[in-house]
């Protein structure tokens, strides 16, 4: 019995290759990549609650992005987003004033044309929060011309993406990017824990890894 559950883990920790996010690819090669790959893989098999909640979830919820991100034209990996960010939970809110499925700041959320005051918060609305959290994403993608670096601006903020990679050295974004070639600037993406955070998942999910889970927790 010990042995089996070790080959589930085993089956469920490997991936082909090449792996890519949005159609970036992810430096699957470097050890340390793999290494909090294999840790996130580990931890979600444990959690064997969370997992089915997210599978269920995903069912009610995903359907509706797709279909957004089709029209739009973006990845069809950007809805893993939502599951990062909340756990696909339309309530969940944050201590630093984010709410909703997308976690959006009250101050972006105006911005985006969303109602948030003491009595409406429009962040909590799926179907209006959705439409919105996607023109954000597109127009951090029209600022730094990459999925990888957007999702990470969309979670920590632009400001602190630029922060994180100059080594809080004055630089602007645009000669950052320009200075590193698009795999050297994926893999530090990856190599920051910020970034991880917000990038995990989706590979874990895009990766099809939804049927490894089931497998795995027999």
């Amino acid at each position: 019995m010990a042995q089996e559950k070790s080959d589930r883990l085993l089956t469920a920790l490997a991936f082909e290759k090449p792996v890519t996010l949005c159609g970036e690819p992810v430096p699957v090669d470097a050890q340390d990549v793999i290494e909090r790959y294999e840790k996130e893989m580990l931890v979600s098999l444990g959690d064997r609650a969370q997992v089915i909640l997210w599978l269920k979830r995903s069912t009610r919820y995903f359907p509706f992005i797709e279909k957004m991100l089709r029209e739009r034209g973006m990845p069809d990996d950007l809805k893993y987003l939502a599951v990062v960010e909340s756990a696909l939970r339309p309530q969940a809110g944050s201590s630093k004033g984010a709410m909703g499925i997308w976690q959006l700041m009250p101050q972006t959320a105006r911005n985006l044309g969303l109602t948030v005051n003491g009595a409406f918060d429009e962040r909590r609305n799926f179907y209006l929060s959705t439409p919105a959290a996607l023109t954000y994403l597109e127009m951090l993608y029209e600022q730094f011309a990459s999925w990888s670096l957007s999702l990470a601006a969309y979670n920590m903020g632009e400001k602190g993406l630029e922060a994180r990679f100059s080594n809080k050295r004055p630089m602007t974004i645009t000669t950052f990017t320009c200075r590193l070639k698009p795999s050297a600037l994926f893999c530090a993406c990856w190599r920051s824990n910020t970034l991880w955070s917000i990038l995990k998942n989706m590979v874990f999910f895009s990766q099809q890894r939804t049927i490894t889970l089931r497998n795995g927790l027999r």
